[in-house]
């Protein structure tokens, strides 16, 4: 399979300590990777640096044959992704609004937000909340929510940091679900197992560097 995604002698240096070093991997297109580690051992750190919001100390990446470190214009590569992390942040907006914002700002005509908005309330069980103002809703709604808005996006790369940790069994169950039928390649991160039961394959990150 081609690859999407490769990451070579990536490290992050904090205060005179190594979250992670020489960290090296590929992903291929379409390829579903969970990455586990305990909290501390950089799984947010290393989603933060692929999705181009923290430079790494030393290290590259490259998505689609493109440095991501290099690239001249970082918001055009960031189109090409799209990423949840386990703290949600939602917009002061319905929730149908949310979903469909990042479809606007790609151009995407009216018609196509709609089916594509209609489409995750659905699979999301998040139709009876359309109107609802996303800020009122749950810590675990708002985790539906943000993962519904960027599936919509039907990203190359989806990066999913922890992404079921705010949710009952049964919405984890059904986000999983979700993500087995994802077009996108998929990075998706967790403390637990868990994450390699939707997981073509399986990086450990141990935490113990100084």
């Amino acid at each position: 399979m081609t690859v999407l995604l490769s990451v070579k002698d990536l490290s992050k240096r904090y205060d005179g300590r190594w979250v992670f070093k020489d960290l090296t991997f590929k992903v291929s297109r379409g390829e579903r990777l969970a990455v586990i580690g305990p909290n501390g051992s950089g799984k947010t750190t290393l989603v933060r640096m692929l999705s181009l919001l923290e430079t790494p100390t030393g290290g590259e990446i490259y998505l689609d044959g493109e440095s991501l470190l290099e690239a001249p214009e970082k918001w055009a590569v960031r189109r090409k992704m799209a990423v949840v992390f386990k703290r949600p942040a939602v917009l002061n907006t319905t929730v149908y609004g949310n979903i469909a914002l990042g479809l606007k700002v790609r151009g995407e005509k009216k018609d196509s937000i709609h089916e594509k908005v209609e489409w995750a309330l659905k699979e999301f069980n998040l139709r009876h909340l359309e109107d609802r103002n996303a800020r009122a809703l749950s810590g675990g709604e708002k985790q539906l929510l943000s993962i519904a808005r960027a599936l919509v996006l039907e990203p190359l790369l989806l990066l999913l940091d922890e992404p079921t940790s705010n949710l009952d069994p049964e919405n984890a169950a059904l986000v999983e679900d979700v993500i087995k039928n994802t077009g996108s390649t998929v990075i998706i991160t967790s403390p637990t197992e868990s994450a390699a039961r939707i997981a073509d394959r399986t990086i450990y990150m141990a935490g113990k560097h100084r």
